[in-house]
């Protein structure tokens, strides 16, 4: 029995239009980044927005913004391709991509020991 071979589509998801969008909807002076990730789970990207905008909302606002304003410039399959959009200021930022402690094994040992 032969099995064809299936290429899997995969949408982008164009960040370039995601800034744009938010660069209109941000308040004017506001400095922000689009980070778009593979999320682990097929072929679905998270979208993170690094921005000091609005820090003085809460979380969920934050993203009602984001997600409202931008969801409607995108395409359907762009829209389903994003498994989540995550807002975060700076610090919060920083705190994520702070390099984390390795474990390290003992020469011989099996066993992990924290540094």
């Amino acid at each position: 029995m032969k099995k064809n071979a299936t290429k899997r589509l995969t949408t982008a998801v164009p960040a370039s239009v995601i800034k744009q969008t938010l660069a209109e909807i941000l308040p004017a002076k506001a400095k922000f980044s689009v980070h778009v990730a593979d999320s682990g789970l097929g072929n679905l990207k998270v979208v993170r927005v690094i921005s000091d905008a609005w820090k003085s909302k809460p979380v969920v606002e934050r993203l009602e913004r984001v997600i409202a304003g931008v969801r409607p410039v995108l395409t359907k399959a762009q829209n389903d391709a994003i498994l989540r959009f995550s807002i975060l200021t700076p610090q919060e930022w920083a705190g994520i991509r702070a390099p984390s402690r390795r474990a390290k094994t003992k020469a011989g040992s099996r066993t992990k020991v924290f540094a």
